[in-house]
């Protein structure tokens, strides 16, 4: 793959390093910024996957000429794509707009003025130096705390299963999240025994291919599979395993629990009253203290949320 830095050899197109693991919070591939907390390339407007081979927010120029929707170019209406899906002729410096590498390898990176594969400039543009300092931190999170950049990570992997299940069963897409934060998180301490805080989905029985997100055990639960690497609770009980995000959520609502809780939904009832009975049908022994944990975690989620969809990650 060759870009900007001229890295030829160094990345597969869509960016994953070849080799050995490439070095985190340096100038990275198709001039992008490498960030060690998020695994992240930082463009300049956005953030870039190089696992997922997208951007992990919609393109923020929409100009119908050389941006998103312009409608003689289909490829262009995926506003999360990279290059339109071809890495190999085109790189995006600025995660605006697609363009053919213009530097030679080997030499000084020069400003790059943000244009449309035509040359015509971006209304507003400004022109921007990727030899300067590193980029900011992200917006949702300026403090770059590893407890925000987990729980962030968490959301975003599992925003649309969690949409996908939320309009099937009828309960708000905050709720699923929050709750799968709630039973799939870890108590991370420092090295002093002070608690950082919950890492949402750290949980052994959330990982390794078992994911069960919401704490079930025994079975038999709807959409149950084998498991890969069985986990038991603390009164050994072997947590249930399931094929995705999904089907871990599907079967948390099956039955009682989901009932119980389309109905507060529907009835416009808080997470916390929602979350209190269904602890009080047997999901936990201390209703009120479950209603209020699920209840600020799907405020954390919101959080995430409101940014994480507003272009902000």
């Amino acid at each position: 793959m060759l870009d900007q830095l001229g890295s030829a050899g160094t990345y597969y197109p869509w960016g994953e390093a070849k080799g050995n693991t490439n070095p985190q919070d340096t100038w990275s591939y198709a001039t992008y910024w490498r960030d060690s907390l998020t695994g992240l390339d930082y463009a300049n407007n956005r953030y870039y996957s190089n696992q997922y081979g997208r951007f992990m927010t919609p393109d923020p120029y929409q100009g119908t000429s050389g941006g998103s929707g312009d409608a003689d170019n289909p490829q262009s209406w995926n506003r999360y794509a990279y290059t339109v899906g071809d890495p190999v002729n085109w790189n995006d410096p600025d995660g605006e707009f697609y363009q053919p590498p213009q530097q030679p390898p080997n030499q000084p990176l020069p400003p790059i003025v943000n244009s449309n594969p035509g040359g015509s400039p971006n209304p507003g543009g400004t022109t921007k130096n990727h030899n300067s300092a590193p980029p900011p931190p992200p917006p949702c999170n300026p403090t770059r705390n590893p407890r925000i950049a987990n729980n962030l990570t968490f959301v975003e992997k599992n925003y649309q299963a969690a949409v996908g299940v939320a309009a099937q069963q009828s309960v708000p897409v905050s709720w699923i999240l929050g709750w799968a934060g709630v039973e799939s998180g870890q108590i991370i301490k420092d090295a002093n025994g002070n608690t950082i805080g919950n890492f949402w989905g750290q949980l052994p029985q959330a990982q390794s291919g078992d994911n069960n997100f919401f704490g079930l055990v025994g079975g038999p639960w709807q959409g149950q599979v084998p498991c890969p690497n069985a986990v038991t609770n603390s009164q050994g009980g072997t947590f249930a395993c399931f094929n995705s995000f999904s089907g871990s959520a599907t079967a948390a609502l099956s039955g009682v629990y989901g009932n119980a809780l389309r109905i507060d939904a529907a009835a416009g009832q808080s997470a916390n009253a929602a979350f209190y009975e269904v602890a009080d049908l047997g999901y936990f022994s201390n209703p009120v203290a479950y209603g209020q944990l699920v209840q600020s975690t799907v405020n954390q989620v919101a959080t995430l949320l409101d940014c994480f969809l507003g272009g902000g990650y």
